[in-house]
Parts: structure tokens; C-alpha cells; sequence
């Protein structure tokens, strides 16, 4: 079963695709602002990191910066949930180490089949 560490501070988005994940298999790890995910990832590796731009504490180009330069998540990919939609911001977040970028809103099954995707286990 793998793990996802999900950051997002939109309280109702969080519960909403953590249950959703959860109902298809993944063990996640609900972060509601940047700072909590970033602690999390110095806990524990997970094999996919879920997370958003916009968010206190440490916003998501923060977290993706410590997701790549630790050794242990070289190799985890990165999906980016945000209602940014600037050409600028998704060129950044690829450039900081991102694997996939999602616009607001987030639709669950898109979401479910780019992270089968990623994780190489799409059926």
C-alpha cells in the first residue's frame, strides 16, 4: 500500500481527498499548512508527496526545495494542487523538482490516475 503525504491548507479539499485516497487504497498523511508537512517529511519518506503553493507557515516551493534536496526523496514524485495558473508558477514548480501539476479545482479520479501514473501501478 503506499504512502502519500498530502499538504493542503483548504480544510474541506484536505478531509475530501483524503478520504477519497484513502477509499482507493493509499495510507495518507493529512498536512494542513506547509510547516506540518515539512516536519512530516523529516519523519518518514512517503512515495508520493501531494501539495499546494499557496500556504502558511512554508508555502509549497519551500517544500518541494527540502523534498529535493534530501536524499531520501530523490526519486518521490511531486504532484502540485493549486488554483495558480500564471505560466511563471508552473514553470517554477517544475524547475523546483515537481512530476505533475494539477489546477484547482481537483478532480479526484484525474488525480487518482496521475497518481497511479507516477507511481507506476496504472491499470
Amino acid at each position: 500500500m503506499s504512502e502519500i503525504l498530502l499538504i493542503e491548507d483548504d480544510e474541506i479539499l484536505l478531509k475530501a481527498l483524503t478520504r477519497f485516497l484513502q477509499k482507493e487504497g493509499f495510507t495518507v498523511k493529512a498536512c494542513a499548512h506547509g510547516r506540518e508537512g515539512l516536519q512530516q517529511i523529516e519523519l518518514h519518506t512517503y512515495d508520493l508527496v501531494i501539495t499546494d503553493i499557496n500556504m502558511p507557515y512554508a508555502n509549497g516551493f519551500e517544500v518541494m526545495s527540502r523534498i529535493r534536496a534530501k536524499e531520501s526523496y530523490k526519486g518521490v514524485p511531486v504532484i502540485v494542487i493549486t488554483s495558480m495558473s500564471s505560466e511563471a508558477a508552473i514553470t517554477q514548480c517544475y524547475q523546483i523538482g515537481a512530476n505533475d501539476f494539477i489546477r484547482k479545482p481537483v478532480m479526484p479520479h484525474e488525480l487518482h490516475i496521475r497518481i497511479r501514473k507516477l507511481l507506476g501501478s496504472f491499470a
